[in-house]
């Protein structure tokens, strides 16, 4: 059933905007986004629904990296990439619909960690086999555990039971926390070519000139300095909240 809108798409647009500043290529993405948000606005189709349908785009997907060959790999990728306009789309019904939902939140980040890590574990299969060398399985394994152990290892003061939460919750709002809301505009951009979701970024060019062998490796590396950054900037963080904690029990 469609649903007419009173809004026309301008005032759509300025209804589904973020109330935070993004990178360069995060806008574009949100730009792309509105014409598919505007027929899903005429629709009932709800935030969750479109969540659910990205991750379904997504999960299968992969399975087409298992074919082993370039042209295989390069069309599993750009389908996998180019789900994430519908990314998009669900945070810019929610703003639209004034819709606050935590669950919601919850359920987009499931998605994304479960499609992520499957994603790189079949490219990994897919290159092994294009290039006839176990080595590049094991590489993109180890890539996979680190990028899952990153998003492990992060402090979460709630099953402690600490009485100052919020203390310690302040480091999750530090631009120190996450590149992707630094202040550093450079940092900003550099996180953004190796998002993993992101269409035209690093490893859609490795694909794309038929050397994803060495997308494997560099994002082994990348995801390594990655997951050293995080740990060092949560102790840093977490050291300055015991000072603070020292110096108001004096």
């Amino acid at each position: 059933m469609f649903v007419k809108l009173d809004d026309s798409f301008k005032e759509m647009k300025d209804k589904c905007k973020r109330t935070y500043k993004l990178g360069i290529r995060q806008r574009l993405i949100h730009e792309v986004a509105f014409p598919i948000t505007w027929l899903f606005l005429h629709t009932k189709i709800t935030p969750n629904q479109v969540t659910l349908l990205w991750g379904a785009i997504q999960f299968f997907s992969c399975f087409l990296f298992l074919k082993g060959n370039y042209l295989g790999i390069l069309l599993a990728l750009t389908i996998y990439q180019f789900a994430i306009f519908l990314d998009a789309v669900d945070g810019h019904i929610a703003r639209y619909r004034k819709i606050q939902s935590f669950t919601g939140l919850f359920f987009d980040q499931i998605m994304h960690y479960i499609t992520i890590p499957l994603m790189f574990v079949c490219l990994s299969i897919g290159v092994a086999k294009q290039h006839g060398s176990i080595a590049w399985l094991i590489v993109g394994f180890a890539a996979t555990i680190i990028y899952v152990y990153t998003k492990l290892l992060t402090f979460n003061p709630f099953i402690y039971g600490i009485s100052n939460v919020k203390d310690v919750v302040d480091i999750l709002d530090s631009p120190d926390y996450s590149l992707r809301y630094s202040k550093n505009k450079f940092a900003v951009a550099l996180f953004e070519w190796f998002r993993i979701e992101h269409p035209f970024n690093i490893l859609f060019f490795t694909v794309l000139f038929n050397i994803s062998h060495i997308g494997l490796v560099v994002h082994f590396l990348v995801f390594s300095a990655e997951l050293l950054r995080k740990v060092y900037s949560q102790v840093r963080q977490l050291n300055k909240v015991d000072k603070k904690l020292r110096y108001e029990s004096h």
